[in-house]
């Protein structure tokens, strides 16, 4: 195999006349006609997007890879929770992980630096709102099944994840070696006082992309309109400042600042304002780092799931990041997977400076 089977079958032509005989019967079904081929937007292991003109405007199509089939069900159910902060599909195929979605607006994808940070802070008020409607809507979210990774369950799945890695065989591209996994499981214990921290504070659990990403966010036409969230393959139901860790640090890097200084510091305040009526801003900002390290075991887990199921090739190139996120999750220095250096992996910061952020 020279790609995943899914991705192979995807550019199949049995495959493109079944999607096209699929649109088909849902553009008849709203009386819309379409207007040319569609065009294919992405091709990737974990999803396939494509551009179908009609007399109604763009709409767009999406397959998801086998292990992230339930996207289409969830997109359905969480647009109804969302208060207009994601489209509404105007047809799912739960079985085959498709659903086709109107063109709502424009993602945002102009690089992070260069976006005012006025528009960041809209951002991620937004994302703020959208999670608390969600977290109001858990049973309804809950019936079929969602993905979910919670705070007090992410250090023994960790050390499930380790185990498993370490028993795989010497040649296969995820190995990583028992020596290995002994080192980065002296971070289980910071994951573990990481959920303690955020189980001091009742915030309620949420379903969350994993971090906020550029393309993931679509700006509407109309400026009355609220900000859209898009790409829910890898979300997981977990806890809600998880969310922002990784944008938060993509951010402060790139303005060379911290997170308690400007403009990151009013970014993260505009995330955390709606969430004041639970608890002091202060002690909503504690809870930030522990958050962010949990949520890169969930970016692990949701990168596992789609390459235990890849061909070898697909894993080795997705394997130093992987590794990345595994480190980072277990709040490892960079020299803890030797395994990793080989590969020129980047790794987490000290674990002593984990500690003090923690």
């Amino acid at each position: 195999l020279i790609v995943a089977v899914w991705m192979r079958q995807w550019e199949s032509s049995s495959w493109s006349d079944s999607v096209q005989d699929w649109i088909s019967r849902v553009l008849s079904n709203y009386g819309v006609t379409q207007t040319g081929p569609y065009r294919r937007v992405t091709l990737d292991l974990a999803a396939t997007v494509l551009e179908v003109p009609t007399e109604a405007g763009v709409l767009y199509f999406k397959a998801t890879a086998p292990a992230r089939s339930h996207e289409a069900e969830i997109v359905a159910k969480i647009a109804g929770h969302s208060r207009g902060h994601v489209p509404s599909p105007l047809a799912i195929a739960p079985d085959e992980g498709w659903f086709l979605s109107p063109g709502m607006g424009s993602t945002v994808t102009t690089p992070a630096a260069d976006l005012p940070a006025e528009h960041w802070n809209r951002v991620f008020s937004d994302a703020a709102q959208l999670q608390l409607s969600l977290a109001g809507a858990a049973e309804d979210l809950a019936e079929g099944g969602v993905p979910g990774l919670l705070p007090n369950q992410t250090a023994e799945y960790l050390d499930e994840a380790l185990t498993m890695q370490a028993s795989l065989p010497a040649e296969h591209p995820l190995h990583i070696s028992g020596a290995d996994a002994d080192l980065l499981s002296n971070g289980l214990a910071i994951v573990e006082e990481a959920a303690t921290i955020l189980a001091a504070v009742e915030i309620p659990m949420t379903l969350q992309q994993g971090t906020l990403e550029p393309s993931q966010v679509l700006v509407p036409a109309s400026t009355r309109a609220p900000l859209m969230f898009i790409g829910w393959g890898a979300a997981r139901w977990s806890h809600p400042f998880g969310l922002i860790g990784p944008a938060v640090q993509e951010l402060c890097s790139m303005h060379a600042c911290e997170p308690n200084q400007e403009p990151v510091r009013s970014m993260v305040a505009a995330y955390l304002e709606p969430f004041t009526h639970l608890a002091p801003a202060a002690e909503l900002e504690e809870m930030l780092a522990p958050a962010a390290l949990l949520a890169y075991a969930q970016r692990y887990q949701a990168s596992m799931d789609l390459l235990m199921g890849a061909d070898p090739e697909e894993q080795a190139a997705a394997a130093p990041e992987v590794m990345r996120l595994l480190g980072t999750a277990l709040a490892t220095p960079e020299r803890s997977s030797r395994r990793s250096a080989k590969a020129n992996r980047p790794g987490g910061a000290a674990r002593g400076a984990r500690r003090r952020a923690v």
